[in-house]
């Protein structure tokens, strides 16, 4: 899909400067040594968010758009969904690891 409609949005990024929200912070983990009532309950994730944050299910990172955002000067975009890029590899390499193991034992 990304591919069918790279040069619509390449126009919004680099005529219109279009940018993604930027993803919601993590919450500080529940540490069970420590105070067990210093937990913070979930944020609910709605679409589309009113928080001013991106939902994390609902954001893609694909290469040809943090480059095309890094020509626009959003730089921060490598700090902002790095988290983000790094589970959507390692889910990749996880999945390929699983075909290879079925190939194995066919």
């Amino acid at each position: 899909m990304l591919k069918k409609n790279l040069k619509y949005i390449e126009d919004l990024i680099l005529l219109h400067k279009f940018t993604p929200f930027p993803p919601r912070p993590k919450l500080p983990q529940l540490d069970l040594n420590n105070d067990p009532h210093n937990h913070h309950p979930p944020i609910p994730e709605e679409y589309p968010p009113k928080d001013g944050y991106e939902n994390n299910r609902q954001l893609n990172i694909h290469l040809e758009l943090v480059i095309l955002w890094k020509k626009i000067g959003y730089n921060e975009i490598c700090n902002d969904v790095n988290d983000l890029v790094m589970q959507g590899a390692l889910l990749i390499l996880s999945l390929h690891r699983i075909g290879f193991v079925r190939q194995l034992t066919r």
